[in-house]
């Protein structure tokens, strides 16, 4: 599988043998049975790593339990296995744009794996790329991002989406509509039964919704991934490593359904079967009951339907024909005021299309409720019904899924602007009991670090409920809220705290993190002392008395101002409160002639705004 969770932790055989064994259950669809066994297994160990893996298990049999309650069957057009490597050059679909690979602009040093980065990228003129990545700083896992086209033509600085859609684990493959509303995405987070599932998220008042699992048989046990509905809202295309050998995928098409039947599964070998997506059996067709003078009205106003329904299709293949038309003129034309009158066309033109979707789902709906009340009336539509996609034979599929280098495009050269570097004052994770409770929710810590466990909930607790200990550390698991206290760089540090939070939670255990990453105790402890140590000096020593004055800038220094005083100086930058503002300050300097020799560079820059300040040494006068 492609997802991967953290080490294994220190296991005797008889608690390897019983992991095993709920794994297997788990991966069986038998998740009652693999919760026993897990719970069974909790009972066993104290070891803090191997509860928190466990823990993690029984989260994904309770959200695979939940999904079985809303199974689904969908139409299946067309299935093949396909090298993983190029997966989705595959996709036999109606797409506005093409596959990328992602531009190195975009790439951080994490972004390696057996498939290529790649983003699908919207015909021009394209105004946001939405795509996964480490991280600037390449820490952490799997991410969304999304880069704006900015008036200059250049590109934004890679934005991570909220913690709506990323969570601690990893969120990979975005697809945006063309209408920029629905994103879909694969994660190993959220409410799912383990590997990749697939979800979809809404934009509403400039924020994504909670994220919606696609449900069963689409999301399973194993890696579900890139799920894409087509242009024409028809027909949607995803890959899986169920029924896969080694370095490939299933590739699946389905027909979409505006609303599916779903209904709940308890049949393993029932649930099994529907994993597999077998092809779609037509169902015989019903003999139509003979006409009469009550069906006639009706029956007239389905025929009519049916002919708008037909003249749409001849309008919607048209305009695609003068899009595809446009575009390749587009791609053709080199000055620039042709570019601009081009895309207006093309713009023009994507609307049209639009307009005549929303015509076409309007008139399919309609029939179908003109259908619905004949039906209620004991009648059967005279009309002959559309026909339904027809299911292709193996042979068939395998060329329908055949690699196309045509769907892919070429991206130019991205310029894409450095994020504005904003120095923040740094979080206190003093660990503290008896003091005013402070949250931080799936918030990274540098570097390992441990924390202690009090439990996992399924909701948000409030402070109060928290005994009064801070930093209290919250990460979302699922739909369950997983709490910790204190963050401590050693292990001895967190064990000599445990016994005090074992007073107000006794089921409190150590756990491990790298980075923000949660690892077993065991890693954490053979990493622990590569930890990054800030050595600050006694305070007796302490006789700096002189900063600089940069300035206030509300949105982050500017990345001029701050390469110029890297270059100058090897001093901190930070953020003070000064005559009633907050203002930006490096230092701090023990004689006035050094930062007078870091201002000249600055104001020999251009920076005459900047200035020095005297500190007032408060260590003086004190006895």
């Amino acid at each position: 599988m492609l997802a991967c969770g953290g080490g294994v932790a220190a296991q005797s055989t008889a608690q390897r043998a019983d992991m095993r064994k709920g794994e297997a259950l788990r991966t069986g669809y038998r998740f009652k049975e693999a919760i026993a066994v897990f719970t069974r297994l909790l009972g066993t160990t104290a070891d803090s790593s191997l509860r928190a893996e466990i823990s993690r298990e029984i989260i994904r049999c309770e959200n695979g339990a939940q999904l079985l309650q809303f199974a689904f069957t969908p139409h299946v057009v067309g299935k093949a296995t396909v090298p993983q490597k190029n997966f989705y050059t595959c996709y036999d679909l109606n797409l506005p744009g093409g596959w990328a690979l992602t531009p190195d602009a975009l790439r951080s040093k994490g972004d390696t794996g057996a498939i290529k980065p790649f983003l699908f990228a919207p015909p021009e003129p394209r105004e946001s790329l939405y795509f996964a990545s480490h991280g600037p700083d390449g820490r952490n896992g799997w991410d969304i991002y999304v880069t704006h086209r900015m008036p200059n033509n250049e590109w934004s600085a890679p934005e991570r989406l909220d913690d709506a859609i990323n969570t601690p684990f990893d969120e990979r493959f975005p697809y945006l509509t063309p209408d920029g509303q629905t994103l879909y995405f694969s994660s190993t987070g959220h409410q799912g039964m383990g590997g990749y599932d697939l979800y979809k998220s809404t934009l509403a008042d400039g924020r994504w919704s909670t994220p919606e699992n696609l449900g069963f048989p689409l999301s399973s046990v194993h890696d579900d991934m890139l799920y894409v509905p087509d242009a024409d809202g028809l027909y949607a295309c995803f890959v899986s490593t169920r029924e896969a050998d080694k370095g490939r995928v299933s590739i699946y098409k389905i027909a979409l359904e505006a609303t599916p039947v779903k209904r709940a599964l308890s049949s393993p070998d029932e649930i099994l079967q529907l994993e597999r997506l077998p092809f779609a059996t037509p169902e015989p067709a019903a003999s139509p009951a003979p006409a009469s003078s009550t069906t006639g009205k009706t029956s007239t106003q389905i025929e009519k339907l049916r002919e708008k329904i037909t003249q749409l299709d001849s309008r919607i293949a048209a305009a695609q024909q003068e899009l595809d038309n446009l575009r390749a003129d587009y791609a053709a034309a080199t000055r620039e005021q042709q570019q601009r009158t081009l895309a207006k066309k093309i713009e023009l033109r994507e609307y049209t299309i639009t307009q005549h979707y929303a015509e076409l789902r309007q008139a399919h709906d309609d029939v179908r409720k003109a259908e619905y009340r004949m039906l209620e009336q004991g009648l059967v539509p005279v009309t002959e019904a559309a026909p339904a996609p027809k299911a292709e034979s193996k042979q068939q599929s395998q060329l329908m899924f055949t690699s196309r280098s045509e769907r892919m495009v070429t991206l130019p050269a991205l310029l894409v602007q450095q994020p504005v570097v904003e120095v923040v004052e740094e979080k206190d994770f003093t660990f503290k009991t008896n003091a005013e409770t402070r949250i931080f929710y799936n918030e990274p810590v540098e570097g390992v670090s441990y924390r202690i466990q009090v439990g996992i909930f399924s909701r948000k607790l409030d402070p109060h409920e928290l005994k009064q200990f801070t930093p209290v550390f919250a990460v979302a698991q699922g739909n369950k809220w997983s709490y910790a206290v204190g963050s401590f760089p050693l292990f001895n540090e967190a064990q000599k705290q445990l016994p005090v939070v074992k007073r107000q939670f006794k089921d409190a255990m150590i756990v491990a993190f790298k980075n923000g990453k949660s690892i077993t105790v065991k890693q954490a402890r053979i990493d622990e002392g590569k930890n990054p140590v800030k050595k600050q000096e006694p305070a007796s020593t302490q006789e700096a008395a002189y900063q600089i004055v940069l300035g206030d800038y509300p949105s982050g220094l500017p990345q001029n101002l701050l390469k110029t005083v890297q270059q100058a100086t090897g001093k901190d930058i930070a953020r003070a409160a000064l005559n009633g503002k907050t203002e930006y300050v490096v230092g701090p300097y023990a004689r006035k002639s050094d930062a007078e020799q870091v201002l000249d560079v600055l104001h020999r820059s251009g920076f005459s705004h900047t200035r020095i300040e005297a500190i007032e040494n408060k260590l003086k006068g004190k006895n």
